[in-house]
């Protein structure tokens, strides 16, 4: 790396991959490669060809040559050619050479990840002598659905089925002979592994905690009451590994609560090991010129986390230590916000492209894709072109060998022109992954892109269906699907909504100067509310005499300040919002000093403000909150100081120790009484700090209330501490109460309608991955408001926002394509059952007027039109007619024998897709619909398909929670509820009609669909299902 910040020139070594972007990704070449090595992804607990994908979802997807296992060596030595012969596109290059490639850049991030913890830490506890002693990255990848064991544990040893576990914590961290630091979310994720254990069926699972159990982060307890409720026992202690009999793990456990020692033999141990810096790191920091910290990890500003010593490099996530995905997350948008400080805008060019007309006479082109073997190895390709060449309106049927390859989709494109197509049904593998390319040749070539459709006839398929016959017959029935669906498609045209470059910020702490700051540096307009008459929130209140950042504290919001103000920022003191209406890049708000602004997008910084000691029920002279105590005059504590630690969030610990520490200099007996410690990451130096400085700590059980284990008797504290096994009498002179936060969300989440949790911290888009989004698209959040944060996260939050923010601003418009309901004035009577159904409140009315969509915030879920009853809503896509087309082409024949299935376009269809990536076969029954969410499901699908004598209907969709749409698919559920009443009342059997919500790595369950569709499909009877169609026919 040369040059200076902003202007970087930076030399990167690429190593070769051995396969060119032509790839197909068939897998025919891993089926002959002779060499094998352990798995990697897998964690060494499976293995995988020379030649190999890294794993299922990787991008890019093209395969990598393993030179250290391949027999060849490129380029000279090139023994072996079993992989190039199977190639059909010749897309393996054995003679690629590394390169170095030099590029030009305006700044750097480094995201290293993190290495887990080797060595005497685990082999003292078994790891490496035992095949059943694993790490916890390792059952990880067992109790994972697209793991080596397909979700199912197995102990390494005799492949049997483990009866007793444990899982223990701490393995190299919070050990001074290994890492002193706590490793953060290893407490967590045990929790986690112990569900899931008991989950997958095992019958004894023990956690074997060190010390504390640190469930520091936002709704982390919930996991905690659900490991109790599941009956997993819990142990404070440590373990020590005595011997082996006969497979089993012989255990002695000292139990430090109790002080009993047991010895107790486990068939499974897990081994929660530190994370440690990448090994290569320091190497790194060199080149980059970067510091790192004592343990190795990168050296960040305490007051803005991703920022290095080095002016333009960034560093996010495990590089800079111990993170969650939430914190790496936030952490990957704040160093993108301002490393594109430092980068110039570009404006990219739009392509000029003539539309095709669509006359009225549909000419449908149909595709079929050999994919090498994987389906011409299987189906029998020629049939299945001459049984398309006999659909409706079928006017040009060809096969290509590789359909996505760089000739496949020139001449895809080439048919299009030459053929006059107007309709195309590409049989081949999946939409969700291919789709997009056909459409973009399609665009390019004039032709709207939602003229054109996918069969999967190789991952629902060939891939899962390994009889000829059998896979051909259904290969059919996807064809005339897609088909029927092509005939009734309509083209979608793109909507272009101006944006407002302009935000708000709401409140003027720490998160919500550093959204002004980036947002304003970036040329946007930005206006700051703030209800009290300065900036710098609580901290600057208060909290600033005991923050663990110390100095830089200051210096971070006085340059905050500085920052925001020299680049233009408006700060309003003393007001709030009181209405807002509009949507995202169109938001108009009242303040309530009735100004009025037009505004594109919104932050909200509300900040927090600590419970009072009243509200806690707290009331005595002697006793005040740390906030009090830092506040206002200096307070007269006296010699003897008593702490109670009622927030057990990390930073306000860490300001609870400095503060202790600061009053044990002072002379002062200092005690401590606290549940949990939970000084995460390097905050553990803190704790280490206050306990050799002096500090006296009791602890009280963690499910204790603070009124049974701790009493005040005149001026002593009874403390019944859980270590020391009884009741522990103190003196005081003062008690000091670090109280939870309460955030300010109260008023600005109901003018908003933006979602809270019970403890008032606003509900995020996505906990892990979309944490500062929230579920109105515009509007996001940062701050205590968001979560109980410090100094540095907020400020990190704050940047991360206003990245949110940024991108959604920097287009000047909203370009989306119009997958928007559209509403017949004729049928809608304003029932406004759409709208309580929208999960983005796109949908306004009032009862008994026509509904109004919002273009803008509609999202395409299609949630509203599967809700309403009056036929009042339908979508361009997909539409009711082309989902109804599928129905009727799958049941056209053997209706009897077979399930309709629909899918989410997310988690379950991705489900079945990775159940053909791993070739599980299951029962060819079920024939599945395609739609953006399990919500737009209608009646009038469900009622149809049964009409026409399906065996049954089954619906799936993501788990409730991980809806891409949200809310969406709660409706789902609920509507599902209602019509299995309605459907049980005419005398069909429940079975019949059934809902699974799965993830897309839960391929066990897709495959377990499946076979429970088969099991409908063989024993429901002829009269049943012609009873069932005579009766749904008399139905609404």
């Amino acid at each position: 790396l040369s040059g200076e910040p902003g202007r970087y020139r930076a030399k990167i070594l690429v190593k070769p991959r051995f396969v060119t972007d032509e790839c197909t990704r068939c897998g025919l070449c891993t089926g002959v490669c002779p060499m094998v090595a352990p798995d990697e992804y897998n964690a060494g607990l499976s293995t995988r060809k020379a030649i190999y994908q890294p794993f299922t979802q990787a991008v890019p997807g093209i395969y990598v040559i393993d030179p250290d296992i391949c027999l060849n060596k490129p380029p000279d030595n090139i023994v072996c050619n079993r992989c190039t012969e199977v190639c059909e596109p010749r897309s393996i290059v054995f003679t690629m050479t590394p390169r170095i490639v030099e590029r030009g850049v305006s700044s750097i991030i480094v995201a290293t990840g993190y290495e887990l913890e080797g060595g005497e830490a685990l082999k003292k506890l078994g790891y490496g002598s035992h095949p059943n002693v694993l790490t916890s990255l390792e059952f990880e990848r067992l109790v994972n659905s697209a793991g080596p064991t397909m979700g199912e544990i197995i102990k390494p040893a005799d492949r049997g089925h483990p009866r007793k576990l444990l899982l223990v914590s701490c393995v190299g961290s919070r050990n001074e002979k290994y890492n002193s630091y706590c490793s953060k979310v290893c407490c967590e994720y045990l929790l986690k592994q112990a569900i899931y254990a008991k989950n997958h069926g095992v019958e004894d699972v023990t956690l074997l905690y060190m010390n504390d159990i640190r469930t520091y982060g936002k709704l982390f307890d919930n996991l905690y009451r659900k490991v109790v409720e599941e009956g997993v026992r819990i142990i404070h202690g440590r373990p020590q590994i005595i011997g082996y009999n006969n497979g089993g793990i012989r255990v002695r456990l000292e139990d430090t609560r109790t002080g009993k020692t047991d010895i107790e033999e486990f068939d499974m141990v897990v081994l929660a090991p530190a994370l440690k810096p990448p090994s290569d790191l320091r190497k790194l920091s060199v080149l980059l010129g970067m510091q790192l910290d004592k343990y190795g990890f990168v050296s960040t500003n305490p007051a803005n986390p991703v920022a290095t010593s080095q002016p333009g490099i960034f560093a996010i996530g495990a590089a800079t230590g111990p993170r969650d995905i939430t914190e790496s997350v936030v952490m990957a948008w704040a160093a993108t916000t301002q490393a594109a400080l430092m980068t110039k805008p570009t404006k990219s060019l739009e392509e000029s492209v003539t539309e095709l007309a669509v006359g009225e006479e549909v000419r449908v082109g149909v595709f079929v894709c050999h994919c090498g073997s994987n389906i011409a190895g299987v189906a029998d390709v020629n049939e299945l072109v001459r049984f398309s060449q006999g659909l409706p309106n079928v006017v040009h049927v060809e096969s290509i060998p590789f359909a996505c390859s760089k000739p496949g989709l020139e001449r895809f494109g080439q048919v299009i022109r030459e053929k006059g197509l107007n309709r195309v049904v590409i049989a081949a593998c999946s939409p969700a992954t291919h789709l997009p390319i056909f459409r973009d040749v399609a665009r390019k070539v004039g032709l709207n892109p939602y003229l054109v459709t996918m069969v999967n006839i190789r991952n629902l398929d060939t891939w899962v269906h390994p009889d000829r016959r059998v896979a051909t017959e259904k290969a059919k029935d996807m064809i005339k699907m897609g088909v029927a669906e092509a005939l009734r498609l309509r083209p979608v045209k793109q909507l272009r909504i101006p944006i407002i470059n302009r935000a708000l910020i709401i409140g003027c702490g720490p998160a919500g100067l550093a959204a002004a700051t980036a947002l304003a540096e970036s040329g946007v307009e930005t206006i700051v509310v703030e209800r009290g008459d300065k900036c710098g929130g609580l901290v600057a209140q208060s909290l600033i005499k005991a923050l663990p950042e110390g100095e830089t504290a200051y210096e971070a919001l006085n340059n905050l300040i500085k920052r925001a103000l020299r680049a233009g920022v408006r700060v309003i003191f003393n007001t709030t919002v009181r209405e807002v209406s509009g949507f995202a890049g169109n938001f108009h708000v009242v303040l309530t000093n009735n100004e009025e602004l037009d505004v594109g997008a919104i932050i909200v910084t509300a900040g927090a403000n600590p419970i009072t000691t009243k509200e806690l029920g707290l009331d005595d002279s002697r006793v005040m909150s740390i906030y009090d105590a830092l506040t206002g005059p200096p307070k007269e504590l006296g010699n003897d100081v008593v702490i109670l630690d009622l927030c057990g969030k990390p930073y306000c610990q860490s300001v609870m120790l400095n503060l202790a520490i600061r009053y044990v200099k002072e002379g002062r007996n200092v005690y401590v009484v606290y549940r949990d410690m939970m000084t995460v990451g390097q905050l553990e130096d803190i704790y280490r700090e206050a306990r050799r400085s002096g500090v006296y700590f009791l602890r009280i059980p963690r499910d204790g209330s603070w009124s049974t284990h701790v009493t005040i008797n005149g001026d002593s504290m009874i403390v019944n501490d859980v270590e020391l096994g009884g009741p522990v009498t103190v003196r005081f002179t003062s008690v000091l109460v670090n109280t939870p936060m309460k955030p300010n969300t109260e008023d600005i989440s109901k003018i908003l309608k933006l979602a809270k949790y019970d403890d008032g911290h606003f509900v995020e888009a996505h906990v892990k991955l979309g944490p500062v989004d929230t579920m109105t698209p515009g509007v996001f959040i940062a701050g205590a408001a968001r979560s109980d944060v410090g100094l540095g996260e907020a400020i990190t939050e704050g940047f991360a926002a206003a990245g949110k923010a940024l991108a959604l601003l920097s287009t000047g418009q909203i370009v989306k394509d119009s997958l928007i309901p559209r509403v017949d004035p004729n049928k809608c009577v304003g029932c406004m059952m759409c709208v309580k159904a929208c999960p983005f409140n796109a949908i306004e009315g009032k009862p008994g007027h026509v509904i109004k969509i919002n273009e803008a915030a509609c999202q395409g879920c299609g949630a509203c039109v599967g809700e309403c009853p009056y036929g009042a809503l339908d979508m361009d896509w997909p539409s009711d007619d082309a989902i109804l087309a599928q129905v009727e082409a799958a049941l056209a024949e053997g209706a009897e024998g077979k399930v309709v299935m629909f899918t989410c376009a997310y988690c379950s269809y991705w489900a079945a897709d990775n159940a053909g990536i791993f070739k599980m076969q299951y029962p060819p029954y079920a024939r599945i619909i395609r739609l953006q969410c399990s919500s737009r499901l209608s009646w009038k699908h469900v009622k149809r398909a049964f009409e026409l004598g399906a065996a049954g209907v089954f619906v799936t969709g993501c788990r409730l929670g991980d809806c891409h749409y949200i809310t969406a698919n709660y409706n789902t559920v609920r509507r599902f509820e209602n019509w299995k009443k309605r459907l049980k009342n005419i005398g069909i059997r429940e079975d019949r009609f059934q809902l699974r919500l799965f993830g897309a790595p839960d391929v066990t369950d897709l495959v377990e669909t499946m076979r429970e569709a088969e099991r409908v499909v063989k024993t429901v009877t002829k009269e049943e299902i012609e009873q069932t169609k005579q009766k749904t026919k008399q139905l609404r």
